[in-house]
């Protein structure tokens, strides 16, 4: 009961029941963690995006103090090297839940998280905030963040309809009807 909550994805007029486990009233709330995840009643991704930047700012940080400590200050390519392997990977967390909605044409650089991730990599080729964004990530040879949890879960989904078991190939065809799938299809 101490760990279980309510939360009701509606509209804020709808009377929501009250629920009990083993007699005990569970909280209603707004927001809740799961496996690290942030939900809001809202729906909104936008809570998800903003727990994983500080994961990704010190990602930046330690990429900066490891290239700082090294003598490394003058070779960015060392950085954009670095930033691949500790950067990113540290942006992913939660990726399937935030990335999807930023998937969709003209959404790619909205969000907070790709801001933050194009920042580091003009600060790193020290050009202008202006700079146009898709520039800047070619030349420093990345992609948007959502794009690397999309190349990913598309591996994942080819190795399962690879493989030579009908129980992993029946998975994979099922997860289609998921909604991260179907917002996916539908855009």
């Amino acid at each position: 009961e101490k760990k279980s909550v309510v939360m009701h994805f509606a509209r804020s007029d709808v009377r929501v029941p009250v629920l009990r486990y083993r007699g005990t009233e569970l909280a209603a709330v707004d927001s809740f963690r799961y496996l690290g995840m942030t939900f809001t009643r809202s729906g909104s991704m936008t809570a998800a995006v903003e727990h994983v930047v500080p994961a990704f700012h010190g990602g930046c940080l330690r990429v900066r103090k490891f290239v700082s400590e090294h003598g490394l200050v003058d070779r960015p390519h060392t950085l954009l090297w670095l930033t691949k392997a500790y950067v990113i990977p540290a942006s992913m967390y939660g990726s399937q839940v935030w990335g999807t909605g930023y998937m969709k044409e003209g959404a790619e650089m909205a969000c907070p998280l790709q801001t933050g991730h194009l920042c580091f990599l003009k600060r790193i080729l020290g050009v202008k905030r202006t700079a146009c964004n898709w520039s800047v990530l070619r030349e420093c040879g990345q992609e948007p963040l959502q794009f690397y949890w999309f190349r990913s879960a598309v591996r994942f989904y080819n190795s399962m309809i690879g493989c030579n078991s009908e129980v992993k190939k029946g998975v994979a065809q099922g997860d289609l009807c998921h909604a991260w799938c179907r917002e996916l299809l539908d855009s």
